[in-house]
């Protein structure tokens, strides 16, 4: 994903919306939607000082989220990708929240 093909802040919005109007969303368990709710996909997160995205939420057999997947933002990367590298199995807990940011920024 290059920053010229990041949708805005409005996009993201508008999309986190439409998931929510979703087939997809309507058939997950009601603990995988309130933790989509809790953790939104288009947010910025920050994990150990590098600013993340969410790539998806890891759901338990019992319909339960405790941990999730995330792209690591990376400014300079060579091809012009954002993302450096994808992480699996992160606590939700560990994760702040950035709110919208525009556009996704590498850590600093």
């Amino acid at each position: 994903m290059s920053e010229e093909n990041l949708p805005s802040i409005e996009e993201r919005k508008v999309l986190t919306e439409k998931l929510k109007k979703s087939d997809w969303y309507k058939n997950r368990p009601k603990l995988v939607q309130e933790k989509f709710d809790e953790y939104p996909p288009y947010n910025t997160y920050q994990l150990n000082g590098k600013n993340v995205f969410l790539y998806s939420l890891d759901e338990n057999k019992d319909g339960s989220v405790s941990t999730c997947t995330v792209n690591i933002v990376e400014e300079a990367n060579p091809g012009g990708l954002l993302f450096g590298r994808r992480v699996f199995g992160v606590a939700l807990s560990d994760l702040t929240d950035l709110g919208i940011t525009e556009p996704w920024k590498g850590s600093k």
